[in-house]
């Protein structure tokens, strides 16, 4: 009987989950989507805005991704914790390679949260572009009682691709921070100022789910004459508490409940307002304000109400909301003290940093390296320091105190988990190891959780987190020109409990393909005509690409699976000084690693000498030239040492490596070099040449 009950059990249970199917071919989109200016932008299955996703916790969800872009692309399920699957978390370079062009992958989402969420592009900055859509998971027995809802996207749209405007920060001829002149917003994907009205009904309560997808700018959002009633942050459910409005960060969400009017006798306005805190007001430009009707009967006339200054009004403040579940503050094992800021390189550029390192991507994803090196993967040093990792013992409590001594606000996202927010308060501008700062406020009793937290100029934070999910995780600002890979890196890396990670989780042979070449080549093309389009139009004017040259750098595609870390480090002349060299070492052979990480050991500290440089005004130029020799001097004498035991261990693969080398194209060391010398001197090198060493017996 007991057996036929849990079999009954099991079966209901199974019944009730489903697979939520979505195909998507993400392709170029040519159109006019803030009512002014046509443009091309990306969106997917030929349409741009994207279709939201729905789905009910318990369900899988089946993402196919199609990629008829001609540059790579992934993408990222914002909020979701991906437990047990860290490989699906989308970042290019952190959890896998990108999809090539023509190429596909299929994500795999196993919901077990509810809540507000969002997908968007994690490469090349495509979600800025138009890449991102709505994510609504829903619980099957929500603890709050409403009679409808509606869901609420806000955009930053601009004439230009996203590209050329991040192109002004790191341009040193360019003021610092780059001049006005934002975009419109769009509300639910077209231009703020055509919002459709929605619908109320007298008495009733609704639901409102905000999600801000800008890459740039802040949202406010307010009913004039009702109450919104903060439930849920960031997909974690909260106690009601009520606020005139909410304000969002780019990449973060909210739900509210509000009760509507006692009477269809008036229609009225919901208020929204663009704007951004470190530029300077422009009439007509920033900030924007625009509003939407709330209708009752479309015969009703419309009830205004004055304008009123926003300090006048209650807005959410993160340290006054508590978890619905009352999770107490966890008990701190380690304290990680963090600084954000901006440096003025020598190439006269400005970058982003946490802790005086600019993030630069590896050759080869660090979730790759955190999965196949063995014991070696509890050691940092063998993620490359330029992309900042610390390695976190498995459940050991983290607390993060971020520090922001700049002008400008840093919303900073954290993949993989949401932190208790426990502090925050005025900092100072400059402060010294050990000291201390009288806190403004603190939530000691069940601090609401979250993913994203705004860190206001010259302000602190203090998050908590549970390394309680093996992977690797981003830490970065979600402001895509200060946050992205490709623009400003304020981004760093967690990898956590790779040890755990390695018993637990194996790499699907699907993403491991796409760092394997393919020998035809591609021609994906344009929306229009590349002779009636300006040159500054973007990607579609690349020249014809091979999908091997959109592998895994280094990663060697081949070289993976047959030579281990050999084809990583194998054109160490290119790329080899600033990161990725052999960092498949112990995938084959695990001597290659102790190689790379003599080899990381070296480069950590001239990089260190480096920023130090940087943030003091040295003169780096001469400074780079002296570390160039430094690290190349290092790198021979530890490729002399390893060069006969390489030989030796590949000599049983020689056949294979013949095989391969079929497929590879000659190694263009001349440009090679040239895209190295861009990346080490804070330069953008060109990323449509991605160059694949020859595999040889010696080196």
């Amino acid at each position: 009987m007991l057996l036929h009950t849990l079999l009954l059990l099991v079966s209901s249970t199974a019944a009730l989950a489903r697979r939520v199917v979505v195909d998507w071919d993400v392709t170029y989109v040519y159109m006019m989507r803030d009512g002014v200016n046509y443009k091309q932008s990306i969106g997917v299955n030929g349409r741009s805005p994207i279709p939201p996703v729905y789905a009910t916790r318990g369900d899988t969800l089946i993402l196919n991704v199609h990629n008829s872009l001609n540059v790579t692309t992934t993408i990222h399920a914002h909020g979701l914790f991906m437990r047990g699957m860290a490989y699906m978390d989308g970042p290019r370079m952190t959890t896998q390679c990108g999809i090539p062009p023509g190429e596909s992958f299929t994500y795999k989402y196993h919901l077990e949260q509810e809540g507000t969420f969002w997908l968007h592009g994690h490469d090349h900055d495509q979600n800025a572009d138009g890449l991102r859509t709505a994510l609504v998971i829903y619980d099957k027995e929500p603890p709050y009682k409403y009679d409808a809802e509606h869901l609420f996207t806000f955009e930053d749209w601009y004439k230009e691709q996203f590209a050329e405007r991040a192109a002004l920060t790191t341009d040193p001829t360019q003021p610092f921070p780059p001049p006005s002149g934002y975009g419109f917003g769009l509300i639910n994907g077209y231009n703020g100022n055509t919002t459709k009205p929605i619908r109320f009904e007298p008495k009733k309560t609704y639901r409102i789910r905000l999600i801000n997808m800008s890459s740039t700018v802040w949202f406010k959002f307010r009913i004039p004459g009702l109450k919104l009633r903060i439930i849920e942050v960031d997909g974690i459910l909260s106690d009601e508490h009520p606020v005139d409005g909410v304000q969002l960060a780019p990449a973060m969400r909210y739900s509210v409940l509000v009760t509507a009017h006692d009477s269809d006798e008036y229609n009225y306005y919901f208020k929204i307002k663009l704007y951004a805190d470190f530029i300077k007001p422009s009439p007509g430009e920033t900030p924007r304000f625009y509003s939407g009707l709330i209708e009752y009967k479309q015969e009703s006339p419309v009830k205004e109400f004055p304008d009123v200054d926003d300090s006048t009004l209650t807005w959410v403040e993160d340290i006054k909301l508590a978890a619905l579940d009352k999770q107490p503050p966890l008990p701190v094992d380690r304290s990680l003290r963090l600084t954000v800021g901006n440096n003025l390189m020598s190439t006269g550029q400005h970058m982003n940093h946490i802790n005086n390192i600019t993030y630069y991507a590896p050759l080869v994803p660090s979730l790759f390296t955190a999965m196949t090196t063995g014991d070696l993967a509890m050691n940092p040093e063998v993620y490359n320091n330029r992309t900042h990792p610390v390695v976190l013992k498995h459940n050991e409590v983290i607390e993060l105190e971020v520090h922001n001594p700049n002008r400008l606000p840093h919303p900073m996202h954290l993949h993989g988990h949401a932190f208790q927010v426990t502090e925050y308060g005025p900092s100072l501008a400059t402060f010294q190891p050990g000291s201390t700062f009288s806190p403004l406020v603190q939530s000691l009793v069940a601090p609401i959780r979250r993913d994203v937290m705004e860190i206001p100029p010259n302000s602190y934070i203090k998050v908590r987190f549970r390394a309680d999910n093996p992977g690797v995780w981003l830490y970065h600002c979600h402001v895509n020109i200060h946050g992205s890979p490709e623009s400003l890196r304020m981004l760093m890396t967690f990898v956590e409990a790779p040890d755990v990670l390695q018993k637990t989780q194996t790499l699907p042979k699907r993403l491991i393909r796409h760092s394997i070449p393919a020998p035809e080549p591609i021609s994906v093309p344009s929306v229009q005509d590349p002779a009636v389009l300006p040159a500054s139009t973007g990607p579609s004017h690349q020249p014809e690409l091979t999908r091997r040259q959109y592998g895994c750098g280094f990663c060697g595609g081949y070289g993976c699976g047959i030579c281990g870390g050999y084809g990583g480090y194998g054109g160490y002349g290119g790329y080899g000084r600033y990161g990725g060299y052999g960092r498949y070492g112990g995938w084959g052979f695990p001597f290659v690693s102790s190689f790379n990480s003599d080899f990381d050991r070296a480069t950590n500290r001239a990089n260190f000498n480096e920023n130090t440089m940087y943030s003091n005004n040295i003169n780096a130029n001469q400074a780079n030239d002296a570390l160039e020799l430094q690290v190349q001097a290092v790198a021979q004498q530890a490729v002399r040492a390893s060069q006969q035991a390489i030989h030796n261990a590949y000599r049983g693969v020689e056949s294979s490596i013949r095989k391969v080398n079929k497929l590879l194209p000659l190694n263009d060391s001349k440009q090679a070099d040239a895209d190295a010398e861009d990346r080490y001197a804070g330069r953008k090198p060109n990323d449509r040449y991605f160059h694949t060493p020859r595999l040889t017996m010696g080196l």
